[in-house]
Order: C-alpha cells, then sequence, then structure tokens
C-alpha cells in the first residue's frame, strides 16, 4: 500500500491506496506527474490573481494621484487669477495715491 498525506488548513490526514507491489512505481510516477502538474496550475492561478490585485491596487493609487494632481492645478490657477485680481486692484490704488502725490508736489512748488 502506499500511503499518501494530505494536508489541510486544520490540519493533516493519511489515506492508504492500496494497489499491487509491482505498479508501485507506475502510480508513483503517475501521482508526481498529476501533483506536479496541479502544482503548477495553482501557482499559474494565484499569480494571475496576484496580478489582478496589484493592477487593481495600482489603478486606484492612480486615479487618486491623477485627483490630487488635478486638485493642485485647479489651486494654483485660483492663486494666479487672485493674485491677477489683487494686482488690478493695487494698481488702481497705486494711480490714485500717484495722482494725490503728485498734486501735493505741484501745491508744494506753486506755494
Amino acid at each position: 500500500m502506499l500511503e499518501l498525506e494530505l494536508r489541510a488548513k486544520q490540519g493533516g490526514a493519511k489515506v492508504e491506496v492500496p494497489f499491487p507491489a509491482g505498479q508501485r512505481e507506475e502510480v508513483s510516477t503517475f501521482m508526481e506527474r498529476r501533483l506536479s502538474r496541479r502544482a503548477c496550475y495553482e501557482v499559474e492561478k494565484n499569480l494571475s490573481r496576484l496580478a489582478a490585485d496589484w493592477r487593481d491596487r495600482i489603478t486606484v493609487a492612480i486615479e487618486e494621484l491623477r485627483a490630487q494632481a488635478e486638485r493642485c492645478a485647479r489651486d494654483e490657477l485660483a492663486t494666479l487669477e487672485q493674485m491677477l485680481v489683487q494686482t488690478n486692484t493695487n494698481e488702481l490704488q497705486l494711480r490714485e495715491a500717484i495722482r494725490e502725490l503728485e498734486a501735493i508736489r505741484t501745491q508744494l512748488k506753486t506755494a
């Protein structure tokens, strides 16, 4: 008899597989090939799942970075627009102050 040990999450169990002694190597080779193919399949399946999970997480992170960059660009534009508006307002105030100073200078020259 061939003893196979099955491992589960909570523990292991032994299963005895009866077969004639002359076929032991054939069955052993068959089981090795079967288990090898199954292991390759499981590895490929789990790598595929891992890659899909990474793709999803990276997609979310890229979208968050894109939104953050867009917010920063909008904030910069708003700041620039605000500066332009303040510059125009300051310009008018400065022009008025210059006119007042020129008027005072004229008054001082004539006096």
